[in-house]
This record gives structure tokens, sequence and C-alpha cells, in this order.
């Protein structure tokens, strides 16, 4: 059982992405984690970069919602889907 989904709500910031998620394998064991990146209708090129991260890294699951209806909502969609014991919101 995966023990913590980490959600990462993404606009605009798919620079950002593939730093937090490296930041966080340096520092905590993820043989036990998986990342969902719920991507809220981003206008750059969030989506080749997230499809980047995916392909690099066996525990990236993503959303790719058709409109950007808040940090919350987004949140929401992660969790929805998450199988962790527990869940961490992380802002990229």
């Amino acid at each position: 059982m995966t023990r913590i989904s980490v959600i990462i709500v993404n606009y605009n910031t798919g620079f950002l992405l593939g730093t937090c998620i490296s930041s966080v394998m340096k520092y905590e064991d993820v043989s036990d984690m998986e990342f969902i990146i719920v991507d809220n209708a981003s206008t750059d090129n969030s989506r080749e970069i997230i499809n980047t991260l995916t392909q690099k890294h066996a525990g990236v699951k993503t959303v790719y919602l058709d409109s950007n209806r808040g940090f919350g909502y987004a949140n929401n969609r992660g969790v929805d889907i998450a199988s962790g014991g527990f869940v961490l919101i992380l802002n990229s």
C-alpha cells in the first residue's frame, strides 16, 4: 500500500515541477509514495513537461482539468485518485 500521496496542483508552473519532485525525492524515501500532478488547464508548455516527468518517474500520476476551477477543486481531484494512507498537499 502507498503510504503517502503527494498532490501537486499546477497552473502554468511546469518549469517548477521537476525541481519540486526532485527535492522531495532527495530528502525522503519515495518507494512507498505516489505523486499526483493535477494540471489546472495550464496555457503554457506544462503538459509536455508533465508528460516527460511521468516517463522519468514511475510513481507520477496526472490529472488534466478542462478548466481552471481553483486550487481547492484541483486538490480534491487529486485526493479522489490518491491511494495513500496520508495525503500531502504540496505547492510547487
